[in-house]
């Protein structure tokens, strides 16, 4: 199918589906779930993230300074994300190296992450995970992301960047 969104598709049979929203210059989006007789998978949020962020001059230094390296609302135990809800927590996603910072998006959505000296995002299912920007070093950063998720800036020691990502 190949429409603008928003978009319903009906009348699918029984199986697994690939599901890809694609945009030039954006990383595609994809799903593959498994439908049975009846059922129906419906996301509310789809973001499509830039292949080659644009950067922007004088990043707000204000709005990352008092923020640490994980955000409050997560958890990581080596390579491996949680969502805290109260005295819940249920694990978003793992990777086969350290996470060594992560924020929660402002859509409440999405994870941003960084291994090594990369920042990626993330689904909050672990769906999607995609590259943003590569630093210059691998020190954990501080991840703040815009009102909107369309900018994010990233602290490390005293270097402070922002990418137009969306």
């Amino acid at each position: 199918v190949s429409q603008k969104l928003p978009v319903v598709v009906r009348d699918m049979v029984s199986g697994q589906h690939t599901v890809r929203i694609s945009a030039p210059g954006y990383h595609d989006w994809e799903l593959t779930p498994k439908l049975g007789p009846g059922q129906a998978v419906v996301r509310e949020t789809i973001l499509l993230f830039r292949v080659s962020p644009i950067e922007q001059a004088a990043p707000d230094t204000a709005a990352i300074s008092s923020l640490t390296a994980l955000d409050p609302n997560l958890s990581v135990e080596g390579g491996e994300i949680f969502l805290l809800a109260g005295d819940q927590r249920s694990l978003i996603t793992r990777f086969s190296q350290p996470v060594v910072a992560a924020r929660l998006s402002n859509d409440r959505a999405h994870v941003y992450l960084q291994l090594g000296p990369e920042v990626y995002v993330t689904e909050l299912d672990g769906a999607n995970t995609t590259l943003l920007v590569t630093l210059d070093s691998a020190t954990p950063a501080i991840i703040q992301p815009s009102s909107h998720d369309s900018v994010l800036t990233v602290k490390t020691d005293s270097t402070i960047r922002s990418w137009q990502i969306r």
